[in-house]
């Protein structure tokens, strides 16, 4: 600052002491004071003065503009960022974007599209996971992993789709991913912007905490205008929604895309549809200490879920649940190595494990040393003898087999001492069947070695199926009551 400018300030500021605080100064008079103190006017030193004086000559307003000058002068010692958002800003914000989460609202449906988005150190595409509603997906509500150029899904009545579905798909959600990236849309609009194609509006909330708006207007066919609204965060300039226009999505309605998780690194699990065999290694050696930390006649969902982590799958009568939140009552939560819990109105009431013969990970085990792959046997001679034996028990007989002749099915849950066996036909319905406990069903449908056995055991109400007279699936049930449930 030169000396004649301290001097003058100094004399300002002598003049501001002289000056009589009015009550009739009013916000009025001091907007009209910063306006004139910023109108912009000549460096010659003439010109500057004549300006002084005239606003001096309002008695008025000689307070508030003092105060103007003394902000100024103030502000003058500070370096500030004054400059409005442009979408340059935004730009700059996404270098080094790793990870976001994309969600896909239609104005009719009530749940979302939705992708989970890894990039490489190039910031391109390296993996995607894709939810597909019953809305987006002709197959019904589907699951994929997209990584180096393959798609893997599982639909909800089906493992894996069709071939030719599956590589038509990828190709599909690759094109959705780059429509849906808001690093191409802001390019996108500050190049049209640039070439006249687009007209922008920008509005900037004094809040920090409400979004900076950009309203993008342009015309699209048969003279009929179009919006794209943006809603940016003011903090980190990353764009949080995406409001497109009706005829941009062309099925007729209006989408909105949701932008969350920036950069929030995403678990190796997000993108397998099913656990390695490393990771479910890790899980069945654990599963037994696991369980110990659990009460199978008191854990709810909750429970289970806070020990064991969250389920690779939901499933109920073949079909798959891909959200907790859209499962019926009774379903059932899938975990590595074979490994279920069954549940019913949020309550356990079953969990064990069921596995290939001859490809058995061990982990799992009951009364201390059966497990999969025990003979039956050595079963027996663990728990003794069964009471009866039932040999050639036919699968399409699917009558009750209670001893008392009481139907199983019209039992209140809480009086039922047997158990019931489903399987499902060619197209997809459930068979039941229904078993006594403390009766061995050998050679079901006079398969040799294919066996049933249910028994109590140490208070413990456990049951068996057997191939080839050895152990392939074990499971503990519940024996309280859960309340009064039909």
């Amino acid at each position: 600052m030169s000396e004649i400018d301290e001097k003058e300030i100094k004399r300002r500021f002598e003049a501001i002491s002289k000056f009589e605080i009015s009550p009739e100064v009013t916000a009025r008079d001091l907007e009209q004071a910063r306006k004139n103190l910023v109108e912009k006017v000549s460096t010659k030193r003439p010109a500057e003065m004549k300006i002084w004086k005239i606003i001096m000559k309002s008695k008025i307003i000689k307070f508030a503009a003092a105060v103007v000058i003394i902000i100024a002068t103030v502000l003058s010692l500070t370096v500030w960022d004054t400059s409005a958002y442009a979408l340059e800003q935004t730009i700059q914000a996404y270098k080094g974007l790793r990870y976001v989460h994309i969600k896909d609202f239609k104005e009719v449906e009530s749940e979302p599209r939705e992708f989970w988005v890894e990039l490489d150190e190039k910031e391109q595409v390296k993996r995607i996971r894709v939810y597909l509603p019953a809305w987006a997906e002709r197959a019904g509500p589907m699951v994929g992993v997209w990584s180096e150029g393959k798609l893997q899904i599982r639909s909800k009545k089906y493992i894996v789709a069709d071939t030719e579905h599956r590589d038509s798909l990828g190709p599909e959600i690759l094109k959705i991913i780059k429509e849906f990236d808001p690093r191409s849309v802001v390019k996108e609009l500050r190049q049209l912007e640039a070439e006249g194609k687009v007209q922008i509006t920008t509005s900037e909330p004094l809040s920090k905490s409400d979004p900076i708006v950009i309203k993008a207007e342009f015309h699209l066919q048969n003279d009929k205008a179009g919006q794209v609204v943006v809603f940016v965060d003011q903090s980190t300039k990353l764009v949080t929604r995406i409001i497109l226009p009706i005829n941009d999505s062309g099925d007729g309605y209006q989408h909105s895309l949701e932008f969350s998780d920036y950069n929030v690194a995403l678990d190796e699990r997000v993108f397998m549809l099913d656990a390695t065999p490393e990771i479910t290694k890790t899980f069945m050696k654990s599963i037994n200490a696991n369980l110990a930390l659990l009460d199978i006649n008191k854990s709810t969902v909750a429970d289970v879920i806070n020990v064991l982590g969250e389920p690779w799958a939901y499933r109920f009568r073949g079909e798959n649940y891909f959200k907790k939140d859209n499962v019926p009552e009774a379903y059932t939560m899938s975990y590595p190595g074979g490994f279920i819990v069954n549940i019913y109105k949020d309550q356990v009431m079953q969990w064990g494990c069921q596995q290939t013969p001859r490809n058995e990970i061990s982990g799992y085990v009951i009364t201390d040393s059966i497990r999969i792959g025990t003979a039956l046997d050595d079963v027996f001679k663990k728990l003794g003898s069964p009471a009866k034996v039932i040999e050639g028990f036919g699968a399409d007989d699917n009558k009750i087999m209670y001893e008392d002749n009481t139907s199983y099915a019209e039992m209140n849950i809480n009086e039922r001492k047997g158990f019931c066996f489903s399987r499902y036909d060619d197209n997809g319905n459930e068979i039941k069947v229904y078993f006594d406990d403390n009766v061995l069903y050998k050679d079901l449908g006079k398969t040799k070695g294919l066996c049933l056995y249910g028994i109590i055991s140490n208070g413990k109400r456990i049951r068996f199926s057997f191939m080839d007279n050895r152990v392939i699936a074990l499971y503990e049930y519940r024996t309280e009551p859960i309340g009064i449930i039909e």
